[in-house]
């Protein structure tokens, strides 16, 4: 009897893991005795201590709806918005702004060429000063798959799946330079009963709490997460200039900032000092060569860097803190570079 059950529960294990491995890929455990929590909630206790123009800043803009849904809830686009903004701003990477205003502007120059794209993108940048990024998006799919096509459905074990789908399709503008520096179209998907819709969404509405429990607030989270990890992939958690920390060796030197501010091996940066804040930037001179002083990033790490000075330091400046910039400082006086034969962009790694 052993010798008989043995070799059909072996068989038996094997065909659930084959279901669960060729017919489940999006399936996941979950606590059946509680409901799913909103992709909001974070148990993280740390509190946030920093300014707008040390993290970069994120405007989330318009999500529309999508154009066919068996669900007919008229605020799917502005909830799946506001949930990914919650759940950006609880990853304490990002200060992340919502605002719908500035999206018709953004979404019509994604339409214009960059020549084109002039005095529009002056008056944003005058009216969000303090912006980095905006980002705009659609939710495209927002169903059942046994609602569609059976062509479009995936295949289980023994017979077609019945999955909840939801994609959002989003662009992630760069307000200072006037183009856009991802896109992407990614989708969430979550198992689903053989329920009718209407009896699974019955008295629920986007955003809901109960809602993150049904099948669709379980692939909406899905793709939510989607969609932030692409973001973190693509922008930088700080803005702004980096400064020499620390001088290593003669020529060695740490810096503030890693690849979390975008920072990349073989860059390089002018060495420039500020007395104040009202004071104009200046930058430091080779001895030598009375030429700009540069630093290129050796190493890079998370939040700090290390550098070599390509060039000589002056003997009698000190370069603690000394600011690091990307361009040549302009003479507020004449709107020039005061280095004539210099151009005012570096170029990575030369």
């Amino acid at each position: 009897m052993n010798r008989t059950c043995g070799p059909i529960l072996s068989l038996f294990l094997i065909m659930l893991f084959a279901a669960f491995s060729s017919g489940c890929s999006n399936f996941s455990w979950s606590n059946p005795f509680a409901f799913s929590k909103p992709p909001v909630s974070t148990s993280s206790t740390h509190q946030a201590q920093w300014t707008a123009n040390e993290r970069t800043v994120i405007a989330v803009g318009r999500f529309e709806s999508p154009a066919n849904s068996p669900i007919r809830w008229k605020n799917i686009g502005s909830g799946m918005r506001d949930a990914l903004s919650r759940s950006l701003l609880n990853r304490e990477e990002f200060e992340v702004w919502i605002d719908s205003r500035i999206s018709n502007t953004v979404l019509g120059d994604l339409k214009r060429s960059l020549s084109r794209r002039g005095d529009n993108l002056s008056k944003l940048q005058a009216d969000y000063p303090d912006v980095h990024f905006i980002i705009v998006g659609k939710v495209t799919d927002f169903h059942h798959t046994s609602e569609l096509p059976s062509e479009v459905s995936r295949w289980g074990f023994f017979k077609k799946r019945n999955e909840a789908i939801v994609a959002i399709d989003f662009n992630i503008f760069d307000l200072r330079r006037g183009r856009v520096v991802a896109a992407d179209h990614v989708m969430g998907t979550a198992g689903s009963s053989d329920t009718p819709i209407k009896e699974i969404y019955n008295n629920l509405e986007f955003g809901s709490y109960l809602f993150w429990s049904t099948p669709l607030g379980k692939a909406s989270r899905n793709a939510i997460d989607k969609t932030i990890q692409r973001i973190v992939e693509s922008l930088p958690t700080h803005m702004g200039e980096p400064r020499i920390l620390n001088i290593l060796a003669q020529r060695k030197i740490t810096v503030s900032g890693g690849w979390a501010w975008g920072i990349k091996k073989g860059q390089q940066f002018y060495v420039c000092q500020q007395t104040d804040e009202t004071s104009p930037i200046q930058v430091v001179l080779d001895p030598d060569t009375k030429q700009p002083l540069r630093i290129q990033i050796h190493r890079v790490e998370k939040d700090k860097s290390v550098a070599w000075l390509l060039g000589r330091k002056p003997p009698t400046v000190d370069l603690h803190g000394a600011l690091l910039m990307r361009y040549l400082p302009q003479d507020p006086a004449t709107n020039t570079t005061s280095i004539a034969d210099e151009r005012t962009t570096l170029a990575d790694g030369k």
